[in-house]
């Protein structure tokens, strides 16, 4: 037995489910209309792919000349930061302070403040960076330059020991009794 509710709401709802389902009948393609629409999109992926391949056919250029600019950056970077850790906060902020060209290019070049680089920088590569400016050097000249740059155990056995655990970086050459450092590296360019 129906109530009085159920029959008003059947009476309504009818009329209202019969429009929509033939609105909704109506506007569903058959299968030739969506093959058509498939074949338009299919036909824009495919002119899309061929675009998107010529752009990087001709952006491939450029794309590498970036890659390689961005392993000098950071190959720049490394070296800035060796140079800055060598030469010593004192030595860096007299620089900084009185020399506007340097001041203004270490400003544009860096954010890495001269203590973190002296903290990052160990002593072998400090002596590699040190022997990037001077063909090649005793033992006690090299200690001497590490004083008077204050760099924290830089003594003459630190050294030695540096030499002795990275003989690929360094050459050694004896004269008598005094003992000579430089670069492998720079060995191999002169000769």
């Amino acid at each position: 037995m129906q109530t009085p509710g159920k029959k008003i709401n059947r009476d309504i709802t009818f009329p209202v489910d019969s429009v929509s389902s033939r609105l909704y009948s109506e506007r569903v393609p058959d299968t030739s209309e969506i093959l058509a629409l498939m074949r338009i999109r299919l036909l824009h992926e495919c002119k899309s792919i061929v675009a998107s391949r010529e752009r990087i056919k001709a952006d491939i250029e450029a794309y590498h000349r970036v890659i390689d600019e961005m392993a000098q950056v950071s190959r720049r970077e490394e070296r800035t930061a060796g140079i800055i850790g060598a030469m010593g906060t004192e030595n860096f902020a007299l620089l900084y302070d009185t020399d506007q060209e340097f001041s203004s290019a270490i400003g544009a070049a860096t954010t890495v403040s001269p203590k973190q680089c002296r903290d990052n920088l160990s002593l072998w590569e400090a002596m590699k960076e040190y022997l990037q400016y001077v063909p090649e050097a005793r033992i006690a000249e090299t200690e001497a330059f590490f004083e008077a740059v204050q760099m924290p155990n830089a003594n003459r056995q630190s050294m030695e020991s540096a030499l002795k655990r990275h003989p690929e970086t360094f050459k050694i050459r004896k004269d008598n009794r005094e003992k000579y450092i430089s670069l492998k590296s720079r060995a191999k360019e002169g000769g």
